[in-house]
């Protein structure tokens, strides 16, 4: 999903990355006044055939709360766990928590406990799959952007393991970007930052400002760059001081022969060919 419409893709993925074996596009007519009116116009627009079709969903970062908790102790019951967890992060986002659906993992690590939670309001994955299931679909896993495009990533770059070292992951889009931070391979930080397109390098320079400060120990090696449209590594090299290494969405997916991707965003196809391999 993006702000502009509805991308849909049926890929294999594989050491060369994603390959496209069908590729669809649904832009948006224009805003929708609120949500249902957008589940109208891609119920009467998604006309493949969906029955006993799964369907794996990437979501804008901004849609969701995505945030790392700290915790000293977890209780050791399951149960218990998640309920302190999802308290916790319903918590952050000033909902109740049967008001949200989250998800959540748990990293180890300097005798605490850090939690990745992601948050989004549970009316917007109820919608989604509700839609899919009246076209005969089943909705079995659903992101957001920024991890489903590293997901790809990670495949292309370490057949599945990530590069390793203390690096950044940062995604640029049109109006926000993502930054994960890596400490030693294992995922220490991340921001996602609403921004006009001119404000969106200074964002990210208080943001690696803001990681090193807490982290002074934690001295990054590299950037990995996706940016949509301008390539910005030269400006990212003037604000990070260290090694940044731009990557072409082109080189994390193939498209068979057939298929037209003319006119298409590179990082909204890779989002949804990121969801692919997530699960």
């Amino acid at each position: 999903m993006a702000e502009e419409g509805a991308v849909y893709v049926r890929a294999d993925i594989g050491r060369d990355g994603a390959l496209l074996k069908e590729f669809r596009r649904f832009p948006f007519p224009g805003k929708f006044s609120k949500e249902s009116e957008m589940f109208d116009f891609l119920k009467t627009s998604f006309k493949t055939p969906a029955k006993n079709l799964e369907v794996s969903l990437s979501l804008p970062d901004t849609v969701a709360k995505t945030s790392m908790l700290e915790f000293e102790e977890l209780p050791a019951n399951a149960r218990d766990m998640d309920e302190v967890i999802k308290w916790k992060s319903a918590k952050g986002v000033f909902l109740k928590p049967d008001e949200c659906s989250i998800d959540y993992r748990i990293f180890e690590g300097e005798g605490k406990k850090r939690v990745l939670s992601v948050v989004v309001k549970r009316e917007i994955i109820e919608g989604y799959e509700d839609m899919f299931l009246e076209l005969g679909a089943k909705v079995q896993w659903i992101s957001i952007h920024s991890f489903n495009i590293f997901n790809l990533f990670s495949e292309r770059f370490g057949h599945g393991e990530n590069p390793g070292g203390n690096f950044v992951f940062l995604v640029i889009w049109k109006n926000y970007f993502s930054m994960l931070v890596f400490k030693e391979g294992i995922l220490d930080f991340y921001r996602c930052k609403e921004a006009r397109k001119e404000a969106i390098l200074a964002e990210v320079a208080h943001t690696f400002t803001f990681y090193t400060g807490k982290n002074p120990d934690g001295r990054l090696k590299k950037v990995y760059l996706l940016s949509a449209g301008e390539d910005l590594t030269q400006k990212l090299k003037e604000i990070t001081e260290i090694t940044v290494e731009p990557v072409s969405p082109d080189s994390l997916f193939r498209k068979g022969e057939i298929l037209d991707i003319a006119g298409a965003d590179p990082l909204d196809i890779l989002c949804a060919a990121g969801a692919v391999v997530s699960p």
